[in-house]
């Protein structure tokens, strides 16, 4: 797959699908990620993911979540953190860093609205974040 492409960089982004509780099979309960079964699920498809993208050695910048407001999400956090730490060709960028404060998520940062009424990125604090993850992808002394 990536030896058609050969990109100089891959951008992995997980949804926040991963943290609300769903099932893995007909009959098992809904398990989020903070049941361990979940999170060694979680974790073994993304250091698949990551494995496939870096295979001919390519960057890989892997997204994590601004909102990490429950359990879930902050486990969901926790394992994309060890994920990159594990790969050497893997890369974290920090959206909640870009996104939020230190405790919270405002409405509103740096003069920019950030949510909409739906929790939903506006079109302009996608184009900061958008502008920022490329400079974090092809700064200046990037491997390409």
């Amino acid at each position: 797959m990536m030896n058609g492409y050969r990109p100089d960089a891959v951008l992995l982004m997980v949804a926040q699908w991963d943290t609300i509780p769903q099932k893995t099979a007909w009959d098992a309960p809904p398990r989020d990620l903070t049941d361990p079964a979940q999170q060694q699920r979680f974790a073994a498809n993304l250091d698949r993911a990551i494995s496939i993208l870096s295979v001919r050695n390519t960057p890989v910048y892997v997204m994590n979540s601004s909102r990490i407001n429950d359990a879930s999400g902050l486990a969901m956090n926790w394992l994309i953190d060890d994920a990159v730490r594990r790969h050497a060709n893997a890369h974290l960028l920090n959206v909640r860093d870009q996104l939020c404060e230190a405790s919270f998520c405002p409405t509103w940062l740096n003069g920019i609205s950030v949510y909409d009424w739906t929790w939903h990125t506006t079109p302009a604090a996608e184009k900061r974040l958008g502008a920022w993850i490329l400079n974090q992808m092809f700064q200046p002394g990037y491997r390409g």
